[in-house]
């Protein structure tokens, strides 16, 4: 469940990733402008990122890395340049960093310890 605030109530929203039988859950949200807000989670064992328009959410297709992923943070410092971290690789663990680019969502790579 997701809730916006009015400025006098707060309303439930209909987020559309986050239904079916899957386990969803959204973690990390952030906002460039009162249209433009992106919120990251994980929906089953796939990363998950929905995008509010002002409007309504949607949700945005993510690379998908082998053994599943979540997102778990993104900040995005306008519309078409968000950085989202997770991790990826079911039991053996890996940072996953995936960039917005105002197209698509692709995965950055990132230097071992």
């Amino acid at each position: 469940m997701a809730a916006r605030w009015t400025g006098s109530s707060w309303s439930v929203m209909t987020i559309p990733g986050m239904g079916g039988s899957s386990v969803s859950l959204l973690q990390g949200l952030t906002c460039s402008g009162s249209g433009d807000c992106v919120a990251v989670g994980s929906a089953g064992s796939e990363a998950l990122v929905e995008h509010w328009n002002g409007a309504s959410w949607s949700r945005v297709p993510t690379p998908v890395p082998d053994g599943g992923s979540a997102l778990m943070a993104v900040t995005c410092v306008r519309p078409s340049d968000c950085l989202a971290a997770g991790d990826s690789g079911g039991w053996s663990t890996v940072v996953l960093v995936e960039r917005w680019d105002g197209r698509n969502w692709t995965i950055v790579g990132v230097p071992s310890a």
